[in-house]
């Protein structure tokens, strides 16, 4: 291997390991803008129309996080995520039969 091909090689990989470090920072911002919109919303509900049931707000939440938990664990298989994976889960199935229970009654 001749140095051109090294330096290339080194190029790619820095890049590689660059656009990993966005993505991952992109991930990061979206979710605490998803959880600061939710924040917001639900004041909203509670201070100004009244509303109580705002469920919807964090089911929206934990389905984001458990969507960025599951892709990580099938992308990497480690245990955090998968518990991650779970806990969100069931947070989200929790909160969106909170909702729909009491937006039935």
């Amino acid at each position: 291997m001749d140095k051109n091909e090294i330096l290339a090689k080194s190029r790619t990989e820095k890049n590689k390991e660059y656009e990993d470090k966005v993505l991952t920072r992109g991930q990061v911002y979206g979710f605490f803008t998803v959880i600061t919109v939710c924040l917001l919303l639900t004041a909203i509900d509670l201070i100004f129309l009244g509303i109580t049931n705002t469920f919807n707000y964090a089911a929206i939440l934990f389905a984001f996080a458990t969507s960025i938990f599951v892709y990580s664990f099938v992308k990497t298989k480690k245990k955090r995520y998968l518990i991650g994976s779970i806990v969100c889960a069931l947070l989200f199935a929790f909160a969106l039969t909170s909702y729909i229970i009491m937006a039935l009654k």
